[in-house]
């Protein structure tokens, strides 16, 4: 297991959007639409795109595992998981851009 406090220690100084580790919003983000109940390791409510490229690259040099929550369309425990939860309901609620992929 990663050491936790180092890791969000690291992600706090990397992003601008907030980093909550407390109790009560671990339990809040434990449930989705379905009858499964897992803590996340705690919660990103990022700010940008730039916050998520940022905690993605921490994540990923610390071992910490990353579910990306979106619209809470999930009825069958997609959204929940022992890992960072990365909110991006509240600020990151518009498609911007589609691009044909580079072939």
């Amino acid at each position: 297991m990663p050491d936790l406090d180092e890791f969000f220690a690291a992600l706090r100084g990397r992003v601008e959007g907030e980093v909550r580790t407390d109790a009560m919003t671990r339990v809040l983000y434990a449930t989705d639409a379905s009858i499964y109940q897992v803590e996340p390791l705690g919660v990103l409510i990022p700010r940008s795109v730039d916050d998520l490229e940022a905690a993605v690259a921490t994540a990923a040099e610390h071992g910490v595992p990353v579910l990306a929550r979106g619209s809470g369309s999930s009825l069958a425990g997609q959204a929940v998981n022992r890992a960072l939860v990365i909110d991006c309901s509240r600020r990151l609620d518009r498609v911007l851009e589609i691009a044909e992929p580079a072939q």
